[in-house]
């Protein structure tokens, strides 16, 4: 092996020998492609991005052949998604994450397709080239960098894997170069530790010396991976590929959502409108406390009375007044609202409760513990684990609580600030009284109800795309004949991408919706349509500029207003049987439809054509509905 000292020379001069770069920042470049599917934009991040998401797969999987599969799919998966982003300023830390995630899958996909071709239980790896191997501690590397916080991950990205000043890289995190340089030297020394763990006694700085990085992408493969993502000319084995990676995104996304909805009070994931709303009835309002006047200490137990236990003492609201986090604290925090019962705990905010949790405490070791996870009924629409394990203290009428910030995560071991946890203060309100579930029985199923809806729809959305992947276009609202006659609707055409091939192949396509044979097949309606069977309230608009235009599917690039502010389904009051091809005509003097309402109350959601999923009142200006039906009509939405 060669010195660490020449290791790190060589990927200087690699850096250094790199092409002249494109004028403008990855936010800006990013922008020109969603808004204008920019090409030579979309060129730019792949040849800027792409050493580091190269050496990313090749260091994962070891074998070229497949590392450039995982190469183009990454890109792939960022023409997707590059809409959604948040942080385009910090695209290649998101491209290293989706990078690993893709070779991940990659490796997977090639592991099993070597096992079935030798058909030998004792096949460990598949035969790799000696030019192909790869070290073992790269590839631990990137195992343990992946799993660390970004606030730790993001510089050692930057700064390691593509070569970036520290003081451009200080100036993109908006942190001092001294901070930047901490949060470099502790992820060296997390990581180094991490390596002991597994029985490595190696330096970080060593293992970063030999990670080829910066390693030099094919002029081929750049321009094959540009014109994949912007012509949409995948081959079948790169678009499943993509599909994989993006549905597994998706699960994880949805996983905890709920969780960390109902802890930090924001708006995202499976409870995005709100699992549980009941009105809170308010306690007599006697004695109330004067603005600005500090709550009365808590009263002392007469001598001789008997000492109360945690819960009991817990019982009741208690309103969050801080939350410490490691970054700034979300906007919603301190409207936050604890209700605690015997067995249950209710989050919330103000006159509203949003999650419902069972609750078990233990006041017997220390620090002391409290766990929340969600009740059956919520766990319906989360998948994976749903429970919060943290810690207490309670002092009067003053309690802290610490949690941990990822999904899944280890129970804090004590109230310090980390990038694992966070911790909420909150105060005891005498003036508020346990809320009645049983009051909001009627709003409860109407929220669960919405979250399943906005998760189908984004499932039929990612079905869409991988359907665009692999057609290069849109499905078309109906399955025709040869002389044009609309037989089976757009939800028939979409079954190989929902993971029901089965069910697709015992269509007779030739035949009506409503034939002796394909009538049959409408009580196999999947979940994913609806729970009314064999109907469906997820309709589409087909029309002259709508998302659904004549006999032939639409490509992204007829999105003229962009995909973002255009939709392509909607809630309807008004269902319709799952395999019929009977869509909303739409025409610019045409009245239109009735949308939302029962059972979705004052809205009803729309899929967008980029995968989004939104929630519109149903008092919307027609104005407004009328600019995200159609693709063409030059509007831009407000986000």
């Amino acid at each position: 092996m060669a010195s660490c000292a020449g290791q790190v020379v060589i990927r200087h001069l690699r850096r250094a020998a790199r092409p002249v770069d494109v004028v403008g920042s990855d936010a800006e470049l990013l922008s020109a492609f969603v808004s204008g599917r920019d090409e030579s934009a979309f060129s730019a991040l792949v040849r800027r991005h792409g050493p580091m998401v190269y050496g990313v797969c090749r260091r994962v999987i070891g074998r070229h052949a497949d590392a450039e599969d995982a190469f183009q799919a990454t890109f792939l998966v960022l023409a997707r998604k590059a809409a959604s982003l948040v942080r385009r300023d910090l695209l290649a830390n998101w491209l290293y994450g989706v990078a690993y995630r893709t070779a991940l899958e990659a490796r997977t996909r090639m592991l099993r397709r070597h096992a079935a071709e030798k058909q030998i239980d004792d096949f460990p790896h598949p035969a790799v080239d000696p030019a192909e191997d790869r070290s073992e501690l790269v590839t631990l590397l990137d195992r343990e960098l992946n799993r660390l916080a970004d606030k730790y991950r993001v510089p050692v990205v930057l700064c390691e894997l593509e070569g970036r000043s520290r003081k451009e890289t200080a100036r993109l995190l908006g942190i001092p170069e001294g901070t930047l340089s901490s949060r470099l030297a502790a992820a060296r020394r997390m990581l180094a530790s991490r390596f002991a763990q597994c029985g490595v006694a190696v330096s970080t700085a060593a293992v970063l010396s030999q990670m080829d990085a910066s390693a030099s992408v094919p002029a081929r493969l750049v321009e094959s991976t540009v014109r994949a993502a912007t012509e949409h000319a995948a081959g079948a084995a790169l678009a499943a590929l993509t599909q994989g990676v993006l549905k597994s995104m998706l699960i994880t996304k949805l996983k905890l959502a709920a969780v960390l909805v109902a802890v930090f009070g924001v708006t995202a994931g499976t409870l995005s409108y709100g699992v549980i709303a009941s009105k809170i009835a308010a306690a007599p309002q006697d004695g109330k406390k004067a603005d600005g006047e500090k709550p009365a200490p808590a009263k002392q137990p007469p001598l001789g009375a008997q000492k109360k236990t945690d819960l009991e003492r817990l019982q009741g609201a208690w309103k969050v007044t801080d939350a410490k986090t490691d970054g700034p604290a979300p906007n919603k925090a301190k409207s936050m609202v604890f209700y605690f019962g015997k067995d249950k705990a209710y989050i919330g905010e103000a006159d509203r409760i949003e999650a419902e949790f069972n609750l078990t405490i233990d006041a017997k070791v220390s620090p002391k513990q409290i766990t929340i996870d969600l009740t059956r009924d919520a766990r319906k629409d989360v998948r994976g684990d749903a429970r919060m394990a943290g810690i207490y203290s309670l002092d009067g009428n003053r309690l802290t609580i610490a949690f941990p910030k990822a999904n899944g995560g280890e129970r804090p071991k004590d109230f310090e600030v980390t990038d694992t946890s966070v911790v909420l203060l909150l105060q005891h309100d005498p003036d508020a009284k346990m809320p009645d579930p049983k009051e909001g029985g009627d709003k409860i199923k109407i929220a669960m109800a919405r979250t399943r809806s906005a998760n189908n729809l984004k499932q039929i959305l990612l079905a869409m795309h991988n359907y665009h992947s692999a057609v290069g276009e849109f499905p078309a609202a109906a399955i025709v004949d040869k002389n044009g006659k609309s037989l089976l609707s757009w939800r028939v055409s979409l079954l190989p991408y929902l993971e029901q091939d089965a069910l697709y192949k015992a269509f007779k396509l030739d035949e009506a919706w409503d034939s002796n044979h394909n009538k049959k097949l409408l009580a196999q309606m999947p979940k994913v349509f609806g729970e009314k069977v064999p109907k469906t309230h997820y309709r589409a608009f087909v029309g002259d500029g709508a998302g659904f235009e004549g006999k032939k599917g639409l490509k992204l690039t007829d999105f003229t207003d962009g995909t973002s502010n255009t939709l392509l389904f909607v809630e309807a009051v008004d269902p319709v049987e799952w395999t019929e091809p009977e869509e909303f005509e739409y025409a610019e003097k045409k009245a239109l439809p009735k949308l939302g309402g029962t059972p979705f109350e004052n809205g009803f959601h729309i899929g967008m054509a980029d995968g989004s999923v939104r929630f519109m009142s149903i008092n919307s200006a027609e104005k407004t509905l009328r600019a995200i039906i159609t693709r063409n009509g030059g509007e831009v939405l407000d986000p």
